[in-house]
């Protein structure tokens, strides 16, 4: 049962490997219908093979079952639904839902208390390394030394609701946000370009996630796919070394035959030169 298992995630990651980031530009909002319903399948049925498993690093969402999209509004709907769920449990109080999205972020207030709570996290991470307590590989990216201003209770639209989203704006820039994925201020502010948004907090939400901190379910997928691609070369390195251990072994072989063969031959010639002497 476990080695079925294994070959239907083996069967799932080589499907998923070429296009696995479920926010990429290009993917996610380029797609057609036919694309769009093969990954949603394929992201089920990963879900499916990998249900019970415990080696995660980092926290997960509770898992929905998935739907099928045909337009790229109702992808950008799914991952607002995703990520208000993730806010939600992190932040209970802001009661986010796919439709307030937008109205509840757009003071910038709240995406700077995550933005402080993910470079409390990185701090905290790297005095753990500092002190040895911590095995895995520090965080490829930087935080600022201090936490951010938080401009709170502001007016949407105001000079400090702009301020508040330019602040998070730089900070995502510290996490090595992609420039093509990042919204501008005018995006949020005016919601002008929810997808940008969308995509940039998937973003920060896979750095939080590099930290052991909260993941959504999309980022979730990606961190099982990841895992699965892991076991999967791993696997292919163990086949690789026991084939060339096998050669080497039959190499090794063909010379001690060849060796015998040789001692045996020189054998035969010995017994053949002393029965000529007796003749």
């Amino acid at each position: 049962m476990a080695e079925r298992r294994e070959s239907e995630q083996r069967k799932i990651s080589q499907d998923l490997a070429g296009d696995r980031r479920f926010s990429d530009v290009s993917s996610t909002f380029g797609g057609d219908r036919k694309s769009s319903e093969m990954y949603d399948r394929k992201l089920s049925e990963l879900s499916d093979v990998t249900a019970g498993e415990d080696d995660l690093s980092l926290q997960l969402v509770e898992k929905r079952q998935l739907r099928s999209f045909s337009r790229a509004d109702e992808y950008l709907y799914a991952m607002k639904e995703d990520l208000a769920e993730w806010l939600n449990l992190l932040y209970p109080w802001l009661h986010l839902d796919p439709d307030t999205f937008m109205d509840k972020l757009q003071t910038g207030e709240h995406l700077l208390r995550h933005a402080n709570a993910v470079r409390r996290k990185h701090v905290e991470i790297l005095e753990l390394i500092s002190r040895g307590e911590y095995s895995r590989k520090p965080p490829g990216f930087r935080v600022p030394p201090a936490d951010l201003p938080i401009r709170e209770n502001v007016t949407p639209g105001t000079w400090f609701a702009r301020d508040n989203v330019y602040n998070f704006i730089k900070f995502c820039r510290d996490l090595q946000v992609m420039e093509v994925i990042m919204f501008e201020t005018e995006d949020l502010v005016s919601q002008k370009n929810e997808k940008h948004v969308v995509l940039t907090l998937l973003e920060v939400a896979r750095r939080g996630a590099k930290l052991g901190m909260l993941a959504p379910m999309l980022v979730q997928f990606e961190q099982q796919i990841d895992i699965e691609l892991a076991r999967e070369e791993k696997e292919r390195k163990r086949q690789e070394k026991e084939e060339r251990d096998r050669e080497k072994e039959k190499e090794r072989q063909i010379k001690e035959e060849e060796k015998l063969r040789k001692e045996e031959e020189k054998l035969r010639k010995e017994e053949e030169k002393q029965r000529k002497k007796k003749e």
